[in-house]
């Protein structure tokens, strides 16, 4: 069994009252499209993964992500390392499938998380933003501050930038998410709904076909400083047996057990897996499709 160098985590937490995650001791990661869904032909994916500023990685799981969506027919696809949220937003218009891996951002109450949102990274700027599930998180008193953030680390790890700099984008309504195949969030409590409505949760009540979150915090361990060995292992093993021609369920199971096997039999996490499938969607990636639902009077 290869032992990682050292386990990378983080809970993002505003340096004021409320929490935000990104993930504990050896986790990861807790710290939009716009209009409505305008379908194009082929159908559209897009995979996100990042490098953050307190070296949490997630590297190298665009590709996975990348490979099964090519393979299953999706075209337009973006597969890329630290985009900026407004990238994921504006692309979102467009999307089938949508996934990404590393830090959500959590509000907390105690040792409650959930992860709200998902947080990107500029790789150049190190600009923070995100996407939001709950729309009304973008604006509440006490909401989405990025101009300081730390992981809970000790010491900790903290990024400060402008307060003007982090945008947050309404990621999770029915506008943007009713007609989506599959939204896989790779991150800490992304399904969590302990405190507020996780991103997972928002997605799924906005009408996604199948959303796949986690419920508790999940380890990005690092290996030799390069890549997360749990993430690599559950993403790696679950784009691949999609790729195979896996339904979404057996896929995300068979991950599950894979980081079980890798890591000397502990699931980091991982087995907290949560999903939200729709009687009428799509049960596999392929063939490549948008989910539209019987009846649907707003979908083109």
């Amino acid at each position: 069994m290869k032992l990682p160098s050292r386990h990378n985590g983080a809970r993002f937490r505003r340096v004021a009252s409320i929490a935000t995650g990104l993930a504990m001791g050896a986790m990861l990661c807790e710290v939009l499209p716009a209009g409505a869904t305008v379908p194009v032909n082929p159908p559209q994916a897009s995979c996100y993964d990042f490098y953050y500023w307190d070296n949490l990685t997630s590297r190298y799981e665009n590709s996975n992500c990348g490979a099964a969506a090519n393979w299953a027919g999706y075209l337009n696809l973006y597969a890329g390392p630290n985009a900026g949220a407004g990238t994921a937003y504006t692309r979102g218009v467009h999307d089938a499938v949508f996934f990404a891996a590393g830090h959500s951002y959590d509000f907390c109450n105690g040792s409650l998380c959930s992860g709200v949102a998902f947080l990107f990274e500029l790789p150049n700027s190190g600009t923070l933003s995100t996407l939001v599930g709950n729309a009304q998180y973008t604006a509440q008193t006490g909401g989405l501050n990025l101009a300081d953030v730390c992981d809970d680390a000790q010491p900790p790890n903290c990024h400060t930038q402008s307060a003007s700099a982090g945008v947050s984008y309404a990621w999770g309504t029915k506008a943007e998410l009713d007609e989506i195949n599959l939204v896989v969030l790779q991150g800490c409590v992304t399904a969590n709904n302990s405190v507020a409505t996780s991103i997972a949760e928002a997605a799924a009540s906005a009408g996604a076909g199948t959303v796949i979150g986690f419920l508790q915090n999940i380890s990005f361990a690092l290996y030799n400083d390069n890549y997360s060995e749990y993430g690599y292992a559950w993403g790696s093993r679950f784009w691949g047996d999609l790729q195979a021609g896996s339904s979404y369920g057996s896929a995300v199971s068979d991950a599950v057990h894979y980081v079980f096997t890798q890591s000397g039999s502990q699931y980091w996490g991982y087995n907290s897996y949560w999903i939200d499938h729709k009687s009428t969607a799509p049960n596999s990636l392929y063939p490549a499709q948008y989910y539209i639902p019987t009846g649907c009077l707003s979908c083109v």
